[in-house]
């Protein structure tokens, strides 16, 4: 019985990934298109593809096997982002500012209303009644939508340089600029916006994502950068460069984050953020640029080659 406590400590003080089994991925089914797709969002048995100058798209995989394109959201200028609220698609359409669709009917978005923009809609998201904008060198907007077909802006904010894309989560919004991270307090006075802090310098950003506690960013020129924001005045941050350079997409799906970098998919374990190892990879030809992950499926958009859907297993 001596023995046991050494055990134990043996145990406790082994890496995580020795007692984690690696993930597989099996293709189940595909879309060929010509269309260049750049990301994806999943809606029940619907998937949502941007295609720049060709909109948005929308599929039924009911079938897994064979995805069925029943819809089109044509483009006014060039789609880079898009964000799913309830019945109402949200899309960054460039200089055509942020249209808002009604897709209760998938077979037949019905445009309600659009947002105009001085520069480039970049990105957005929807959280509540508030839409939120990243508007590259017109900076950030934020928008009631409480009323889909009749939004009006709340305030302006332009104190960074060309802020290309942002992320909401409880009471702060992360921006991604030139320059790094920049998180504004939203939840006090969203009229005003004139406490904010810049957590990392990193270079430009091309991706922000965060659960609340923890934040991921990926750079262009650096890396991955992790950050513990449950306390804003006293951020910690960390990067991770190497095998964690060139990310062109995220997504966080429980403590898994999915990054998208040329030629391959990568799992990341994230269960400890500031000590992460990959759980897996997927080797691809395919010019991947968007990831979304439900439960043991992951739907990825391949640029030229359509999209494709693949199976999880450990």
């Amino acid at each position: 019985m001596k023995k046991l406590p050494f055990l134990i400590l043996i145990i406790i003080v082994l890496p995580f990934e020795l007692f984690s089994f690696p993930f597989s991925f099996e293709q189940v089914g595909e879309y060929e298109e010509n269309a260049i797709y750049t990301d994806i969002s999943i809606l029940g048995t619907y998937a949502f593809l941007v295609a720049g100058n060709r909109g948005v798209h929308v599929f039924d995989v009911s079938d897994l096997t064979f995805p069925r394109k029943i819809a089109v959201v044509e483009s006014m200028d060039e789609v880079y982002a898009m964000d799913i609220d309830g019945f109402n698609l949200y899309v960054a359409d460039g200089m055509a500012g942020v249209r808002i669709f009604d897709i209760r009917n998938r077979k037949k978005p019905e445009l309600i209303s659009f947002i105009p923009t001085t520069q480039k809609a970049l990105d957005v998201r929807v959280r509540g009644d508030y839409c939120f904008v990243a508007e590259g060198k017109g900076g950030f907007r934020l928008i009631d939508v409480s009323k889909p077909a009749f939004p009006y802006e709340i305030i302006r904010w332009n104190k960074s340089e060309n802020v290309n894309t942002v992320e909401v989560v409880d009471e702060y919004a992360y921006l991604g600029d030139e320059r790094g991270i920049l998180s504004l307090l939203i939840s006090d006075n969203p009229d005003s916006l004139n406490e904010y802090k810049r957590i990392a310098g990193l270079g430009s950003v091309n991706e922000i994502i965060s659960d609340g506690r923890f934040l991921f960013a990926s750079s262009n020129e650096r890396g991955l950068f992790v950050a513990d924001v449950s306390n804003i005045s006293r951020a910690s941050v960390q990067e991770l460069s190497g095998k964690y350079t060139g990310i062109e997409d995220m997504f966080l799906s429980g403590f898994y984050l999915y990054v998208v970098q040329k030629g391959r998919i990568g799992v990341v374990n994230m269960l400890f953020p500031f000590n992460p190892y990959f759980s897996g990879t997927l080797y691809t030809n395919d010019d991947v640029a968007g990831v979304f992950v439900s439960g043991n499926l992951l739907y990825a958009a391949c640029g030229i080659d359509g999209f494709k859907i693949y199976r999880i297993s450990e």
